[in-house]
């Protein structure tokens, strides 16, 4: 496929052509920062345009307004160098200035813009004033922390609630709530899938990942290879301070032999390794002096070693906080419920959504409605991120 002048105009290296061609699929460009990651996505857009896309057509998404202007600035500069050209005949020039004068209409903007703009063209369906405004992220924010301070407040006078305070403190649950407050729509999300044994599902999802690191740890070879050195070197005295630790590691791997005992038992035998003592020792004790000494001394050094790389997780155990946190959320959640419910009564106060609600509904919408979302994918040939 030949790329059009427009579009070549921009250089497009050997890399960005195929970014820039692709068609009737998508397309995922990885790149770091500079390395022309938005030039390609302009020649893309105006390759598209070339092809006869009509500009309302093409939707193109960006994270900031600040980005999007760019991206608009940047189509308009690479339109007005292409009709500085002198051999373009009058048709094509006639097209490409009819395009350019477009350009203020085309759809260039964040996801929030484009949600909002799909919520106020079905606003029955969707269930919202059309004249809704847009809550800036530093007014949502102020919003937030109001009904934060309210819902505190509603806590320190419920004799049930008011226990969260001693277990969080009072900074620690402001932050717990300011932070499940500000990410909602994954805090609902988390809360619904609650399970209802709160405490034994966080022990099943704890002994599975002590399981996963355990065998993770078994498989390494430097593991194999110091647990055969300590059974093949055997003392001539057991009372040696390394036969000694020799045998007490012998003794708590040997829980391994027995995979079908309770995990925390096998674990609690093996953090034995932990404790593992490399002074001391005589080369007499040994059939090999004092070289078989220093390979049990480094096998046994190596399992220690092993030992706590992982310790982080395969000695963990559900211990009081714990069981203390799982009953304290019924009452962490009747917080939020009461938190939210005050930030949405503040917000229709002011005929106001936010970011997350234009997501959030915008999705809902398209979901729930059959005929809104055909009418959407009607509008569109390409969607560029």
């Amino acid at each position: 496929m030949d790329i059009h002048a427009i579009a070549s105009q921009m250089s497009p290296s050997s890399e960005q052509r195929p970014a820039v061609l692709a068609r009737e699929r998508d397309v995922v460009v990885t790149a770091g920062a500079g390395t022309g990651k938005t030039r390609t996505l302009v020649a893309r857009y105006l390759s598209l345009v070339a092809e006869g896309y009509n500009l309302r057509s093409i939707l193109a998404i960006t994270f900031t307004r600040k980005a999007a202007r760019e991206m608009r600035n940047r189509v308009r500069d690479e339109i007005r160098r292409y009709l500085e050209r002198p051999d373009l005949d009058e048709a094509e020039r006639q097209d490409w200035q009819d395009r350019y004068t477009a350009l203020d209409a085309a759809r260039i903007g964040t996801i929030h813009s484009f949600c909002g703009e799909i919520l106020r063209a079905h606003p029955a369906e969707a269930a919202v004033d059309p004249r809704f405004q847009t809550l800036e992220e530093g007014q949502a924010n102020i919003l937030l922390s109001r009904a934060v301070d309210e819902a505190l407040a509603w806590a320190s006078d419920e004799p049930d609630v008011v226990r969260l305070f001693a277990l969080l403190g009072e900074f620690g649950l402001r932050n717990t709530l300011t932070s499940l407050v500000a990410q909602r729509l994954d805090a609902e999300q988390a809360f619904d899938r609650l399970p209802e044994d709160l405490l034994a599902h966080w022990q099943q999802a704890l002994l599975e990942w002590q399981e996963r690191c355990l065998e993770a740890l078994l498989q390494r070879p430097e593991w194999s290879d110091a647990v055969e050195t300590l059974r093949e070197d055997e003392p001539i005295l057991p009372d040696d301070r390394m036969a000694v630790e020799r045998q007490a590691v012998l003794a708590a791997l040997a829980s391994l032999e027995r995979p079908t005992g309770p995990l925390p038992g096998r674990l609690d035998a093996l953090s034995r390794l932990n404790d593992v003592y490399l002074r001391g020792g005589s080369a007499n004790a040994w059939p090999g002096g004092r070289e078989q000494m220093d390979d049990v001394k480094g096998a046994l050094g190596t399992l220690r070693g092993l030992w706590r790389e992982h310790a982080s997780v395969l000695e963990l155990s559900i211990n009081a906080q714990d069981r203390a946190l799982a009953g304290a959320m019924p009452l962490l959640h009747a917080v939020y419920r009461r938190a939210i419910a005050t930030y949405h009564a503040l917000k229709e106060e002011r005929q106001a959504l936010d970011f997350d609600d234009l997501e959030r509904e915008a999705l809902f919408l398209l979901e729930a409605h059959a005929d809104v979302r055909a009418r959407w994918q009607r509008e569109f040939r390409a969607i560029l991120v």
